[in-house]
Parts: C-alpha cells; structure tokens; sequence
C-alpha cells in the first residue's frame, strides 16, 4: 500500500510502499476535481500530477 503525502506548504509525494504492522494513521478522503482533469498514479510517479487544474 502507498499513501498520498502531503508536505508544507504544498508538496504531494507517494510513500514507499508500507506492509504489515508498519502502516501509520491514515484517512480516506472523497475527492472532485473541477475541470474533470484526474489526477492518477501515474501521474504521481511521473511528475506530472502537479500540471493538472485543480481547486
């Protein structure tokens, strides 16, 4: 399982990958993104998440 980071001020990163009993508190939130511009894991891993529109 990966999780979506977020650092300050407005940094998103992916963490390792977590097994076992090494998994932190996390939530799961629902999402929207405006222009319909998804942001996916690929984009996550390629660095390109950060060009798509959102609000």
């Amino acid at each position: 399982m990966r999780l979506l980071y977020r650092s300050y001020p407005d940094e998103f990163s992916l963490t390792e990958d977590i097994f076992g009993d090494k998994i932190p508190p996390y939530a799961i939130l629902s999402h929207t993104w405006s222009i319909g511009d998804e942001v996916t894991f690929r984009d996550m891993i390629d660095g390109t998440a950060k060009t798509k529109v959102w609000l």
